[in-house]
């Protein structure tokens, strides 16, 4: 793949890994007057237009013109892999029935589940990809994506393979994790057998490509002890480790994950202030999923003064999937972040990205623009100025472009109406495209 060169970039948020002060502005490495240097699907070099080296001036350059560029986002907490909808659960829910009350009746997860055991790989795989496009035009460039909707080891395996399908064929860089404990089955013959099971599924899942395994802790899924056992079985298979925890209510989670060096424990809507200060103690990563709970209808949200002054990493994620949150917009997500958990523009454009990455044991890979990580990068609207307009525009994504490695090209809802085609043909013109 040749190398090629962006100039004229407005404004570049590189979005460091360690930020040079706390100041806004570094905290998003932002540059005015920029280029950057694409070389075989990385970054290069960036900086000054004014201080492009040598070496790189004779290289293909696209102009962009003055346009605003941040690095690609990273969704690190996805359910995307699933058969059916749950638009019965949706009406439920709208008529005053909680989610406790939908899955003791038989829906819920339990109608997704159903779903995606009878669906074939192929259509598993065909309609995730409709939604990883999706969420490539919002500017999402790595996704994260659990099973956890087979719950036996046939189904769950199935959902790993056609994750590990999507990984070749989509512009994003996906990652999978394990989460056979999302539920207890209703046909499992005893919630003994069916933790078993998860635990005997591990070592085909990392063979299967799995890169972490999760546990749903929480009332009407694992207990505390359950969710040790099965986390300890997968330290022992050298997989990472996630959590979903407190999110319908207090269990001890959080602080589990914690105590276990988890990676990442993600809703913690209900954890104490002694489980956020064990987080801050472990340096596990709290993923706050503001959609789940405003979909789910629920008042409590996380607040991020409270992880703040313990010095947890905070990331967000979409947590896309059928029941809790059909959010594939990691930019809204940014928005809620702000507006729903006190969080600054600054901390939620880290959030997506090198937050994210963090979580995903991706850090210096993806969601900076720093030299040495993907080219994965998107370009904001003709009318934007500031990266910070991505949570500031509340639900009108000003992402235009996208490029993915350099050369896999996207275009956003933030280009809709303009046709700049000569803009959009250099860019379709780059080596590699």
């Amino acid at each position: 793949m040749s190398a090629w060169v962006c100039t004229g970039i407005g404004q570049l948020a590189v979005i460091p890994q360690s930020p040079q002060s706390n100041s806004p502005d570094d905290q998003l490495g932002l540059i005015p007057d920029a280029a950057m240097v694409i070389n075989d699907g990385k970054i290069a070099w960036n900086g000054p237009e004014s201080d492009l080296p040598g070496q790189w001036a004779n290289l293909h350059k696209v102009d962009l013109k003055g346009r605003v560029v941040l690095p690609g986002f990273v969704d690190c907490h996805t359910h995307v892999v699933y058969g059916g909808d749950r638009l019965d659960d949706f009406g439920r829910r709208s008529r005053g029935w909680t989610y406790e009350d939908i899955l003791k009746a038989g829906g819920g997860i339990h109608t997704t589940v159903q779903a995606t055991r009878t669906e074939t790989v192929d259509n598993l795989v065909e309609s995730a990809s409709r939604r990883l496009e999706r969420m490539f035009g919002y500017g999402t460039t790595t996704v994260e994506i659990k099973t956890g909707y087979g719950l036996n080891k046939e189904s769950e395996l199935k959902m790993l393979s056609a994750i590990n399908s999507l990984k070749g064929t989509q512009p994003q860089k996906i990652v999978s994790t394990y989460l056979g404990a999302h539920v207890v089955p209703k046909d499992a013959n005893s919630r003994e057998a069916y933790v078993a099971e998860v635990i005997e599924t591990i070592p085909d899942a990392a063979r299967a490509g799995a890169n972490f395994v999760d546990v749903f802790c929480e009332d009407g899924a694992f207990t505390v002890d359950e969710a040790r056992a099965i986390l300890d079985a997968a330290s022992a298979h050298n997989l990472k480790l996630k959590m979903h925890v407190e999110q319908l209510g207090r269990t001890g989670g959080t602080a589990l994950g914690a105590e276990l060096g988890a990676l990442s424990v993600d809703h913690v809507d209900h954890a104490s202030d002694e489980d956020i200060k064990a987080l801050g103690k472990a340096g596990t990563t709290a993923v706050l999923l503001p959609s789940a709970a405003l979909f789910l209808g629920h008042t409590k949200l996380p607040q991020a003064a409270n992880f703040r002054a313990h010095n947890v990493p905070i990331a967000l994620a979409t947590d896309c999937n059928p029941g809790s949150t059909p959010v594939e917009d990691l930019g809204l997500i940014a928005s809620m972040g702000c507006s729903l958990m006190g969080m600054t523009p600054e901390e939620s454009l880290r959030a997506i990205t090198v937050q994210a990455a963090v979580a995903l044991d991706l850090q210096g890979e993806v969601g900076t623009l720093e030299p040495g990580a993907r080219a994965d990068f998107a370009i904001l609207s003709k009318d934007s100025r500031d990266v910070r307009e991505v949570p500031y525009r509340m639900g009108a994504s000003r992402i235009a472009y996208i490029l993915a490695q350099g050369h896999t090209l996207g275009v956003g809802p933030g280009e809709m109406g303009y046709h700049e085609t000569s803009l959009l043909k250099y860019l379709s013109e780059l080596p590699g495209s």
